[in-house]
């Protein structure tokens, strides 16, 4: 293997070639695209970003990162990392590349920037291995919280009674969404300064009980910068595809799931806050952005949810598909005031 290397923009199409040569397997075989840019998506959530990358015969086999932004870090707002978007080719796996990768990262941070958060997904034993063992390297980590991305399928339109008035936020409702998300994320790690809980290109929905904002969540459509890009079906999949067609046929008018060579479209939720965590105020806000996203064209709604006390079963009321994982917190100095973290879903 030759020695790991910083990767930037010139070697944009070598990134994208071995993202495409990494899928990812479920009941449909599926890539991240990034093309035409690779750094795009890094771009629109990071403030800074460092892929290392790993070479073998002058072939890029894997690849990390870790994107830096600001939030709070347990005493102060200062900057954070994530550690993620790590990819291995197949015929490479097996040699715990992505763990020297990850370490040779964690060793190349500005000295400014020690606390940061990974995730691992539910049953990767090799990863929960590998951060079981890590603390030799001078960094304390630890489980921070639960987390659960849930993926609401647009094959009908919500038939639920309301229990506030939503809709797209005003520009005068704007200054009081973003009061009442920071207000409800106040304390948690990673949840960030005043005036950037809402970013432009932004959608914002907004719940009104008499009149005033008691729940605010803001949407993004993440495509261009990133898309879920379908190259085969199982035959499980093929006859969720055949079901999910049939669906939208008769409760949605929606489109079917993509063929393979097409992405699907979807919507995500970036950040949330409802009144008390109300979870029918959040199921409100979530059935007016799956019936404006019907109405566009999209297949998936995406929302995140980590930490226990979430508003989560406003999600119960939709089909949905749900993927479970650990947050896991990496602190360089070994002294952060660690607390329920705030995540940003189109970080991950």
């Amino acid at each position: 293997m030759d020695p790991l290397v910083l990767l930037d923009r010139t070697h944009g199409e070598l990134l994208l070639a071995a993202n495409r040569a990494s899928p990812i397997v479920a009941d449909f075989t599926f890539v991240f695209e990034r093309a035409p840019d690779f750094f795009a998506w890094t771009d629109l959530v990071f403030d800074r970003v460092r892929y290392g990358g790993a070479f073998h015969d002058g072939r890029l086999v894997a690849y990390a990162m870790t994107g830096i932004v600001e939030g709070w870090t347990g005493s102060r707002f200062g900057p954070f990392f994530y550690l993620g978007d790590v990819r291995v080719l197949p015929a490479a796996r097996g040699e715990r590349i992505g763990e020297r990768l990850a370490a040779w990262l964690l060793e190349g941070l500005p000295p400014e920037v020690t606390l940061g958060y990974g995730l691992v997904k539910e049953g990767n034993r090799p990863a929960e291995h590998v951060l079981a063992t890590a603390d030799r390297r001078g960094i304390r980590i630890g489980m921070l919280a639960p987390f659960e991305a849930v993926s609401l399928l647009l094959v009908r339109r919500p038939r639920f009674a309301r229990s506030v008035e939503v809709r797209r936020a005003r520009p005068e409702e704007i200054p009081a969404a973003a009061a009442l998300l920071e207000r409800a994320h106040e304390g948690r790690l990673f949840a960030p300064p005043p005036g950037r809980w809402i970013l432009p290109g932004d959608e914002v929905w907004v719940a009104l009980r008499a009149g005033e904002v008691a729940g605010a969540i803001t949407v993004r459509d993440l495509d261009r910068a990133r898309r879920v890009l379908v190259l085969s079906y199982s035959l499980r999949g093929r006859l969720l595809r055949l079901a999910y067609a049939a669906g939208t046929r008769l409760f949605s008018g929606g489109p079917p799931l993509p063929a393979p060579g097409e992405p699907f479209r979807a919507l995500t939720v970036r950040r949330q806050a409802v009144e008390g965590n109300d979870p029918d105020i959040l199921r409100d806000l979530l059935a007016a952005v799956v019936e404006a996203g019907i109405a566009g064209g999209y297949h998936l709604v995406h929302v995140g949810f980590a930490a226990y006390d979430q508003p989560r079963p406003a999600t119960d009321a939709f089909l949905a598909n749900r993927f479970r994982s650990t947050i896991y917190s990496f602190d360089r100095r070994g002294d952060a005031q660690l607390a329920p973290p705030a995540v940003d879903l189109a970080m991950i």
